[in-house]
């Protein structure tokens, strides 16, 4: 087949928009977001460090609607559901941003033009020169006015997944359906901007679709296809990035934003610049502030007093952390000191420092429901030098990968607490399944009988009696720090509410 293709180039550029959903009217930003199937829904962002509960929105019909007063610069935000339980993106936002987890916040800028507020919005995130394919056979469709729907042929093909800026490149996070006949199809739901992509075969092979809308370059001497998905006249619309043109305004620069990062650590009372690297909220007095960052399976604090942490050793201060979780089973209201937080919490993570050059560790209490603490067995990581630093397993607290907890860090001199962020900080724990797909290993359902003979016991427990042993899918995956092994059963329940959210599966690899 014969490929014409010809060059444009594509411009970043800042526009001034007049959008439904995000809007100004005098000095306020007017949000609104259609859901509803929501009990409730509050506004997060860049302007409220991400708080789950500062900003409800009010109902009126199926929309929700809130107001904010803001001054001029950049914002992210997202829509908090039901208390946390789910986190959207405006489909209809000015502009999109990375979240860092695989998904998108939604962007703007506020700028004074002609002594008013206006909303600015970043164009899309692709510069430099796009390849329009002019001939190409259609391999793009919208299903129900939500779905992006791409066909690609492979018939030699096992298994078949398409990465791509909309998932973070995650090569084993979107598989595409076998349509038959050699065909494979993505099922995607985006919101309108554009996107870049390439299909992963058999968990190796990263292959260019040759009927991609547009090209651009991967920056391995490859190509990578790109399209656009946009709205007209309310209905979804998918082809090749549309020309932009140039506008007078600038280009404006993303501000760092204060919001918990992945960092590499060393619990040793010493900050490096890399600990620094991620958000920081700032005390008063003794207190200055405290780093807050996360890892796959660990929370990271580093508290910053006005002198070397290890000056007020033997003194009655306590450097403590407090946090939520999904599973904990009761929730106290107050610190330790009787002082009332924003958010219920069910442990409480306390470094003494008049005891501390004696015990050199730690306490760790869970919550009783009446404002008391009890002391649990579990240890932790701490030090104290030149700050004091903990090191908080997601296992003790019972969080997964995937969800949100909440943190307060709590500093307190003779019993008078300074506690940042003052609404909590709330972290999105990242997604641990993830890699290249190297085996996958599919058995059917319903052989979970051993040699033939085994029953499953009577206990209620082990209902439904079925499927708790039975693996029908093994697939393993490589990434930069480990080989993943993600591990299907027909049934998982959780009778004895174990914090990883299983109770009957042991699994030993050999």
């Amino acid at each position: 087949m014969a490929w014409v293709k010809r060059l444009v180039v594509f411009a970043l550029l800042i526009s001034v928009l007049s959008l439904a959903a995000l809007k100004v009217e005098g000095n306020k930003v007017i949000f609104t977001f259609t859901y509803p199937q929501a009990n409730t829904v509050h506004l997060a962002g860049t302007f409220n460090n991400w708080s789950t509960t500062a900003n409800p929105m009010r109902r009126e019909g199926d929309t929700w609607i809130t107001e904010l007063e803001l001054k001029p610069g950049t914002y992210q935000y997202k829509f908090v559901i039901d208390g946390g339980k789910v986190w959207k993106e405006d489909p209809d936002a000015p502009g999109y941003t990375d979240d860092g987890f695989g998904g998108k916040n939604g962007v703007f800028t506020l700028a004074l033009k002609d002594g008013k507020l206006v909303i600015v919005a970043p164009a899309p995130d692709i510069a430099g020169k796009i390849e329009i394919n002019e001939e190409r056979e259609e391999n793009f469709s919208i299903e129900e006015n939500v779905y992006v729907v791409i066909r690609f042929y492979k018939p030699d093909a096992k298994y078949v997944f398409i990465a791509g800026s909309f998932n973070n490149w995650s090569s084993s996070d979107t598989e595409c359906y076998s349509a038959g006949d050699g065909w494979w199809e993505a099922v995607l739901e985006l919101t309108p901007g554009v996107y870049q992509y390439k299909f992963v075969v058999d968990g190796k092979d990263w292959v260019t679709d040759p009927n991609a809308p547009a090209y651009v370059d991967d920056g391995f001497g490859g190509k990578n296809g790109v399209f656009e998905v946009w709205k007209e006249d309310g209905l979804l619309k998918v082809g090749a990035p549309r020309v932009q043109l140039e506008v007078e305004e600038k280009k404006v620069e993303m501000p760092k934003e204060n919001i918990v990062r992945s960092v590499e650590y060393s619990v040793d009372g010493k900050l490096t610049d890399v600990e620094k690297a991620t958000a920081y909220f700032e005390a008063t007095a003794i207190f200055k502030g405290a780093y807050v960052a996360r890892t796959s399976s660990a929370l990271y604090v580093a508290v910053e007093l006005d002198k070397p942490a290890k000056d007020y050793l033997n003194q009655n201060i306590l450097v403590e952390v407090y946090t939520d979780s999904p599973r904990m089973t009761s929730a106290n209201t107050k610190t330790y000191n009787g002082t009332e937080l924003t958010k219920k919490v069910g442990f409480r993570f306390s470094i003494n420092m008049k005891t501390y050059p004696v015990r050199k560790r730690g306490s760790f209490f869970a919550a009783m429901g009446d404002n008391t603490w009890v002391l649990q067995a579990n240890p932790f990581k701490t030090a104290v030098d030149e700050v004091v630093e903990f090191e908080i397993p997601y296992d003790i607290i019972g969080v997964k990968s995937g969800e949100t907890f909440n943190v307060f860090v709590v500093v307190s001199v003779d019993g008078k607490d300074q506690v940042v962020p003052t609404e909590g900080v709330a972290i999105r724990t990242p997604s641990m399944i993830s890699g290249n797909v190297i085996a996958k290993f599919v058995d059917k359902v319903g052989d979970d009988y051993g040699f033939g003979t085994y029953t499953y016991p009577k206990d209620p427990a082990f209902a439904p009696y079925k499927g708790l042993w039975d693996i029908t899918e093994v697939t393993v995956l490589e990434n930069e720090d480990a080989y993943v092994f993600a591990i299907k059963f027909a049934e998982m329940t959780n009778p004895w509410a174990s914090p990883k959210g299983f109770s009957h599966q042991l699994v030993n690899i050999y």
